[in-house]
């Protein structure tokens, strides 16, 4: 589990700028805390101001963001009769794979969400990650990142950010 510290955020602003010298290596990792400080600076500040206590987990292939969710941005109709349960503050999960669309621009892709440990059936899943993260009309979360890296592979260990766009068999 990892946390966006400042120290991860400048760690992994380092690593980031180490891809674009001319003689820069293929790929670096970040750890657990440096993909939240990613994650964390890189979400549009009109839904971050809503997440408190942000921590992520890296699982293969997917990225699960663990917050404390300011509930009084939800509008109440949208939770249907769970609505009436929330305290302004609840916890969140949200979860799925990251990627780059386009250099400068990575979408994390909501395909699961909790709220007080209640998990939310797919349809449902959408419509509240619009509400909530700020997610597209696909489930996606836009996140501004480094334009150094275009591709990456989420491990348990790590997040490896390539910079150029790995081949897939």
């Amino acid at each position: 589990m990892g946390a966006p510290t400042p120290k991860a955020l400048s760690s992994s602003q380092t690593k980031m700028d180490r891809l674009k010298r001319p003689s820069a290596p293929d790929s670096v990792v970040l750890s657990a805390n440096e993909v939240a400080a990613m994650i964390g600076s890189g979400i549009d500040w009109s839904v971050r101001k809503s997440f408190d206590s942000l921590r992520v987990e890296l699982l293969e292939g997917t990225v699960a963001v663990y917050c404390r969710l300011d509930t009084r941005v939800i509008p109440r109709d949208a939770l249907g009769p769970v609505a009436g349960f929330l305290h302004p503050m609840e916890p969140l999960r949200i979860a799925g794979p990251l990627s780059i669309e386009r250099p400068g621009i990575g979408r994390f892709m909501i395909q699961e969400l909790s709220l007080r440990g209640i998990a939310f059936p797919g349809p449902m899943v959408t419509q509240l990650a619009q509400r909530v993260a700020g997610a597209d009309s696909t489930g996606a979360v836009p996140l501004r990142v480094s334009p150094s890296f275009t591709d990456v592979a989420i491990h348990p260990t790590g997040i490896v950010l390539y910079r150029t766009k790995r081949g897939k068999s």
